[in-house]
């Protein structure tokens, strides 16, 4: 009988520790979209000294979005030749003209966010950290109709990438979409 009391003491001390390493929050809104709609994806911001963290995370984003989801994600290229340097820097700057390039082109929605960390932590494994917010804006507005963040700190063989992956999975497993097909009137 003791022996069971310890295996279920352990077993509970294992699955906190084990969830402890993420952490993921989402918005409870469903949302509605009709199979024309069409979805883009903004330009992401990045909050960390890694450069290229924002596009890592947009390309993993667009991937997984198709494979989870089902949507098809126009990605928005800025033209950096012709670009002011101000442009290739300023991550607010190239959201903004990503918005107004959507909006020109009639898009529904847009997924955007921000990469909030993306590292290996300091000491002798080098785990690596990543932290993810991901939003869906109605284009039309701007306004954010949804959005969920995730964190998650991986064991020290994992690469941030990997991490990444995890998050974006993790916060898309609690993206409620709902297809409504239109109806067609019969002449």
């Amino acid at each position: 009988m003791h022996y069971f009391k310890l295996l279920k003491l352990f077993v509970f001390s294992a699955l906190i520790f084990l969830s402890g390493c993420a952490t993921v929050n989402t918005s409870d809104k469903v949302i509605f979209v009709q199979d024309t709609d069409r979805w883009v994806l903004l330009p992401f911001l990045n909050n960390t000294q890694m450069p290229g963290a924002a596009r890592n995370v947009e390309d993993i984003l667009s991937s997984l979005v198709l494979i989870k989801k089902r949507i098809t994600l126009t990605k928005y290229r800025d033209n950096i030749e012709h670009e002011t340097p101000l442009l290739l820097i300023d991550d607010v700057a190239r959201y903004e003209k990503g918005l107004a390039w959507a909006r020109q082109h009639g898009f529904r929605y847009g997924i955007s966010g921000s990469v909030n960390e993306w590292r290996y932590k300091a000491g002798l494994d080098g785990e690596p950290a990543v932290g993810i917010t991901v939003k869906i804006i109605d284009v039309k507005t701007g306004h954010v109709v949804w959005s969920g963040t995730g964190a998650r700190s991986g064991w020290g063989r994992e690469s941030v990438s990997m991490t990444a992956q995890r998050v974006v999975l993790e916060i898309l497993e609690r993206m409620k979409i709902e297809r409504q097909h239109e109806k067609r009137s019969l002449k």
